[in-house]
C-alpha cells in the first residue's frame, strides 16, 4: 500500500532505524520502528526501546512546537550536556545544522551498561500541514541518512536506515 508523505508524517513523527538488518545473499532487508513523538511520560519507554532494539539512527520529522502547540517532548539534552530519564543516560556530543535539518550525535547508556553512539536526524522544514514544496530537501535529507547507514555498516554495526 502506498501512502502519501503527508499521511506518513501525520501518523508518525519519529522514525527509528534499527541495527537488526537481515542479510540474504546480497539483499539487506530494512526494518523500522515508527513512533509518535515522545510525551513527558513516554521518554523512558522510548529510550528503553532504543536500547532493546540496538537502534543507532533516529529520524525525527516533526518540530517540537508547531503553530504554538507542543507536538513532541524534547528527549535529548543540549549540546555538551547530559540528561537522565529513568535508567537512560544521554549526552549530546555535537549538534550541527543545515538549512533543512539538525544532526545530533548522542552517547546513550541504559542501566549503566556500555555507551552507544546514536545519530539523531531532526528534519525541521516539514510544514505544519501538507508536504515540503521542494522535494529536493527531503531527498537530500534521506541521502544523508542513508550515507550514515552505509558508514555504520562498513564499521560493522550494520544499521538500517529510513528510505
Amino acid at each position: 500500500r502506498t501512502e502519501s508523505l503527508s499521511s506518513i508524517r501525520s501518523n508518525f513523527s519519529t522514525m527509528t532505524t534499527l541495527t537488526n538488518a537481515k542479510k540474504n545473499d546480497d539483499f539487506i532487508s530494512k526494518t523500522y520502528i515508527a513512533t509518535q513523538g515522545c510525551l513527558p511520560n513516554t521518554i523512558v519507554d522510548f529510550w528503553s526501546m532504543i536500547w532493546q532494539e540496538n537502534t543507532r539512527v533516529i529520524v525525527m520529522t516533526t518540530k517540537e512546537i508547531e503553530r504554538t502547540k507542543k507536538k513532541c517532548e524534547k528527549y535529548w539534552p543540549d549540546p555538551g550536556q547530559q540528561q537522565e530519564w529513568g535508567q537512560a543516560k544521554v549526552t549530546c556530543l555535537t549538534e550541527t545544522s543545515t538549512n533543512d535539518y539538525t544532526l545530533r550525535e548522542l552517547l546513550f547508556s541504559w542501566r549503566g551498561r556500555e555507551e552507544r553512539k546514536i545519530f539523531q536526524y531532526h528534519f525541521l522544514v516539514w510544514p505544519d500541514h501538507g508536504v515540503p514544496t521542494d522535494p529536493g530537501c527531503v531527498l537530500n535529507f534521506l541521502q544523508d541518512v542513508n550515507a550514515r547507514q552505509e558508514q555504520l555498516m562498513s564499521d560493522g554495526v550494520n544499521p538500517v536506515s529510513l528510505s
